[in-house]
């Protein structure tokens, strides 16, 4: 029994693990979900609540963020010290908050102290620069280098794969890929890495994107277009990725 036992803890533990990871995925996509799919495939079920139970959820009316609620107890209700059951709008559509949405009045969903599925709220939150959107690349972490085997390890911990052959390397969110470019050095014997830029394209629409390396820069997607939030997470990544 106890072997029994083990074996599905494991299995359930996965299951937990690989479902907050799509989670995460979505957050950083910002997928949407329209209201009767939110409240079928993850309200009622009974797997999926309880991870949902440990995040923020936005009620949007188009792009605008309505309303900020959470899952309790299989009930979705204000995230507020009132925390009044609610229905969601007709119309409307429901995803995961991000913390570069929340205004003065809701800043304080930043300090919960609970554990949730992935970092959340909690999350670090970053701009792109003027001058970033006029070269329309990440440009603030170029010059950094560090060993190339911990730039390695690092690429690895945030989701870049290391184009095969290529100074570069690639993160694909949704239909975005993310390709940070780098060249190689030798400083006193030892192999090192400089960072130079990020750029973004659509798996979509750049033609040969499977080679996973980009030289045609002119298809590079325009950072006024992309969410707030994705360019939030990239430049939080590369903070990781740079890290000493």
């Amino acid at each position: 029994p106890n072997i029994r036992l083990t074996a599905w803890s494991k299995r359930l533990l996965k299951a937990i693990a690989e479902h907050s990871a799509r989670f995460e995925r979505s957050f950083l996509s910002d997928r949407r979900w329209e209201n009767d799919v939110f409240e079928r495939n993850v309200v009622n079920n009974k797997l999926l609540v309880r991870i949902a139970e440990t995040l923020f959820f936005g009620e949007y009316d188009g792009t605008r963020l309505a309303g900020i609620f959470v899952i309790d107890k299989g009930h979705m209700r204000r995230a507020s010290a009132v925390g009044e059951a609610i229905k969601l709008a007709d119309g409307r559509t429901v995803g995961l908050v991000h913390p570069i949405e929340l205004d003065a009045g809701s800043a304080d969903l930043k300090t919960i102290t609970s554990r949730q599925a992935f970092i959340q709220m909690k999350r670090e939150v970053y701009t792109v620069k003027d001058a970033e959107i006029a070269h329309n690349c990440i440009s603030r972490f170029k010059g950094s280098i560090l060993p190339s085997e911990q730039f390695v390890e690092h690429l690895k911990a945030r989701g870049y794969v290391r184009a095969e052959g290529k100074n570069a390397a690639y993160k694909i969110i949704g239909d975005v890929m993310s390709e940070l470019d780098f060249s190689e050095l030798t400083i006193q014997g030892h192999n090192s890495i400089s960072v130079n830029e990020v750029r973004f394209y659509s798996v979509i629409n750049t033609p040969k994107i499977k080679s996973l390396y980009i030289t045609d820069k002119s298809y590079a997607i325009s950072l006024r277009t992309l969410p707030a939030r994705f360019l939030s997470d990239a430049i939080y990544d590369m903070t990781k990725i740079v890290k000493l």
